[in-house]
């Protein structure tokens, strides 16, 4: 039978089974949402013959080089919401609320410096956004907006750069 003092021992290896079972059905999800990516287009979108990449694939390309710290349960107050459709992207400074390792709740930041709710129907409901390498995965809106939400602060740092010898003098 589960009283208080049991659910207190229980609770913790919950919450873990909890993590490690959503970790792995996100990493199963983001694997196979990272084959929808913009690959054309001009502006805003991408351009595969000239190389550019619009801001979702340049923090994307970043995060799979550097990898990305843990990102705690709590509000998160850096980070950048990207909003794709078709060719277009757009990307925005926002807040969110991370709760068992999932997106609860998302704000985008308005030019007075105020919050508001980032209000889109999507497909799926919020218990599948997770966050894996520093991105959520990504949904879909029922317009067909892509939209992720990156931990911008939470980036590993650079791999420094070796340093060069000096070059052997002629007469050494």
């Amino acid at each position: 039978m589960l009283n208080k003092h049991n659910f207190k021992l229980v609770k913790p290896m919950i919450k873990k089974a909890f993590f490690v079972t959503a970790l792995a059905l996100f990493f199963a999800n983001y694997v196979s949402a990272q084959s929808t990516t913009v690959t054309a287009g001009s502006g805003k979108g991408s351009d595969t013959q000239t190389g550019d990449l619009n801001c979702f694939q340049r923090y994307e390309k970043a995060f799979k080089e550097r990898g990305a710290k843990l990102i705690d349960d709590g509000q998160h107050d850096n980070v950048v919401i990207t909003v794709r459709k078709g060719n277009e992207c757009e990307c925005l400074t926002g807040k969110v609320l991370i709760e068992y390792g999932a997106v609860i709740k998302t704000y985008v930041k308005m030019e007075d410096g105020k919050y508001e709710e980032l209000n889109k129907k999507f497909k799926t409901g919020l218990g599948d956004i997770y966050v894996f390498n520093g991105i959520s995965k990504t949904r879909t809106t029922i317009d067909s907006e892509l939209i992720n939400v990156v931990f911008v602060d939470k980036i590993n740092p650079k791999k420094a750069n070796y340093v060069k010898a000096p070059d052997v003098p002629k007469d050494f």
